[in-house]
C-alpha cells in the first residue's frame, strides 16, 4: 500500500528543493559502523604524594606521574579532621583547602587552575555532575557538612578538570613525552570555625587517583609515529585568574568593583565571582557560611577599546542565559532546578560567565576574544548589597531603572516561592569582597618528538 504522506512529499517543492542537495542526505536504514576506537587496556593507579608530611597551610605537594600510558583523568583525595569541635564551615567546603593546582612538565608548568577557576569550570558542569563535586568535598548550605559533634574524618575527591583530561585527543601520552608531576598548593585553610574563632583545618593522607589508556605495543607504536612525526601542536586551554579588586559591602548600597584585564591571550569566556574571603574578615560562626561562595551580582559590564562589548547588564540575564549550547536547548547548565539550598549549596549559579564562543563545548574551539589588541579591557560589576530575610529589595529602584527590585525572591519554603535565597546575606553587611576575573584561555602546547619535551607554545 502506497504512503499518501510519501505522495503528498512528492509534490512539495520545498521537499524537492531539499532533496537535489545529495552530498547531504544520509540514509539511515543504511546499516553501518559510523566510528569505532582501538580495543585498549584501562589501568587505575593511586599514587601516593612524594612529599605526603608537606600537607598543610600554604604548602605544596608533588605527586610524579608514571610512565604508564596515555593519562586520562585525575581525582586528588586527602582526609580531613574535625577534632571534635567544628562548630561552622564555609559553604564551599574542602575546596577552600586548595589554593591552586600545576602540571608540569619536567618543572615547566603546562597548566594551572586555582581555587576560583576550580569554581568557575564546575559551574559549568551538568547538574549531576555538579551534584558529586557538592558531594566529593563536602558543599553544605547550612555550613554543618563538617560535623564538630564527634571526631571524625572526611575524606575529599576533586576530579580535575584540566583540558588534558576533556578530550582524550589531548591526553598526555605519558610513556613518550617527559616525566609529568602534577603539584598540589594548598591555602591557608581558614575555611572552618569553632565557638566563633577562625581555626586551621587539619589535612593528611593525599593521594591521586590516575587512570591511563593503555594500547598494545603495535598500536602505541603507530600512534607515536603518526602524532610524533614532526613536532606535535594541540590545542588546549587553560584558565589564569586576575589579581584580585576588593571593596566593602554594605546594606545600604550596591557596591561597585571595575576590573581592567592585564592579560593579553585569546579567551573564549570570562567568568566573574565576587566572595567574602575569611582571610582578611572578622568571621565567626554566623558569617562563615556566608564566606568563600559566590555572590550576587546586579549589573555587569564589559568594555574594551572605547566600546561596550557587554553593554551594563542585568546579571540576572547572564545567570540565566549567559552559557549558549549548540545543542537541542539551545544553552546549557541551568540551575533552574535549584529550588532548595542543597540544590546548589556553594551558590555556583552566582559564578557569572561571558562566551565569546559560539559553543560550550570545550573540546573544539568555537571562537574567542583576543585581547592583545583591546585597549583597557575592563569588567564593571555592582555586587547586590547585603540584605535581610524581610527586605529583600534593590536600593537601585525598581523594574524600570533597571535594578533587580522586588522581583528577587527570599529566603523562604512557601509554597509560592523559591527556597534558594536571591540575596547577599545580611551577615555580610560591612564586610570586605573581593572580585576575582578568571579567564578560560586557548593555548597551544607543542611536543618535540626527539625528546618528548612539551612547552606552552602560544596563548595570545
Amino acid at each position: 500500500m502506497a504512503s499518501v504522506i510519501n505522495q503528498s512529499n512528492e509534490n512539495s517543492s520545498l521537499v524537492a528543493v531539499l532533496s537535489e542537495a545529495q552530498e547531504s542526505i544520509v540514509n539511515p536504514f543504511e546499516y553501518n559502523i559510523v566510528k569505532q576506537y582501538p580495543f585498549h587496556g584501562t589501568q587505575s593507579m593511586e599514587l601516593s604524594a612524594d612529599n605526603p608530611s608537606n600537607i598543610g597551610a600554604g604548602k605544596s605537594i608533588d605527586f610524579s606521574i608514571p610512565k604508564f600510558g596515555f593519562l586520562r583523568s585525575a581525582i586528588l583525595s586527602f582526609t580531613h579532621k574535625n577534632e571534635g569541635t567544628v562548630t561552622k564551615s564555609a559553604r564551599s567546603g574542602l575546596l577552600n583547602a586548595i589554593d591552586r593546582i600545576e602540571i608540569l612538565s619536567s618543572s615547566r608548568r603546562l597548566a594551572v587552575m586555582d581555587k576560583y577557576a576550580l569554581m568557575c569550570a564546575i559551574s559549568d558542569m551538568s547538574s549531576d555532575v555538579r551534584q558529586n563535586y557538592y558531594k566529593g568535598l563536602h558543599m553544605e548550605s547550612t555550613g554543618d557538612q563538617l560535623d564538630g559533634a564527634n571526631t571524625l574524618t572526611y575524606r575529599s575527591y576533586l576530579n580535575l578538570p584540566f583540558s588534558f583530561f576533556d578530550n582524550i585527543k589531548n591526553s598526555i601520552a605519558t610513556s613518550f613525552t617527559e616525566p609529568i608531576t602534577i603539584r598540589c598548593y594548598f591555602s591557608s585553610m581558614n575555611y572552618q570555625a569553632v565557638s566563633g574563632t577562625v581555626t586551621t583545618a587539619t589535612l593528611s593522607n593525599p593521594s591521586l587517583y590516575c587512570e591511563f589508556k593503555v594500547l598494545t605495543p603495535e598500536q602505541e607504536d603507530a600512534t607515536i609515529e603518526a602524532n610524533y612525526n614532526g613536532v606535535l601542536t594541540q590545542l588546549n586551554y587553560d584558565y589564569h585568574t586576575e589579581s584580585a579588586v576588593t571593596g566593602t559591602l554594605t546594606n545600604s548600597a550596591e557596591l561597585s568593583l571595575v576590573k581592567e584585564i592585564s592579560d593579553s591571550g585569546v579567551v573564549s569566556d570570562i567568568y566573574i565571582v565576587v566572595v567574602a574571603n575569611v582571610d582578611g574578615n572578622t568571621v565567626d560562626d554566623a558569617t562563615m557560611k556566608a564566606c568563600e561562595c559566590p555572590l550576587k551580582l546586579d549589573k555587569i559590564q564589559f568594555s574594551g577599546s572605547g566600546q561596550n562589548i557587554v553593554p551594563l547588564t542585568n546579571a540576572d540575564l547572564i545567570e540565566f542565559w549567559g552559557r549558549r549550547s549548540e545543542n537541542s536547548n539551545f544553552h546549557s547548565t541551568g540551575y533552574g532546578s535549584a529550588t532548595s539550598p542543597s540544590d546548589d549549596p556553594s551558590a555556583l549559579r552566582w559564578v557569572y560567565k561571558l562566551q565569546f564562543g559560539l559553543s560550550d563545548n570545550k573540546q573544539m574551539n568555537s571562537g574567542g576574544i583576543s585581547l592583545r589588541e583591546i585597549n583597557a579591557p575592563t569588567i564593571s560589576v555592582q555586587v547586590r548589597r547585603a540584605g535581610s530575610a524581610d527586605d529583600n529589595s534593590s536600593t537601585t529602584g525598581g523594574e524600570n531603572s533597571g535594578g533587580s527590585g522586588g522581583a528577587d525572591q527570599s529566603d523562604t519554603t512557601s509554597a509560592t516561592n523559591f527556597s534558594v535565597s536571591d540575596q547577599n546575606e545580611d551577615v555580610l553587611n560591612g564586610k570586605k569582597v573581593s572580585m576575582y576575573v578568571v579567564l578560560r584561555k586557548h593555548t597551544l602546547t607543542s611536543t618535540e618528538p626527539a625528546s618528548g619535551r612539551i612547552t606552552t607554545a602560544l596563548s595570545s
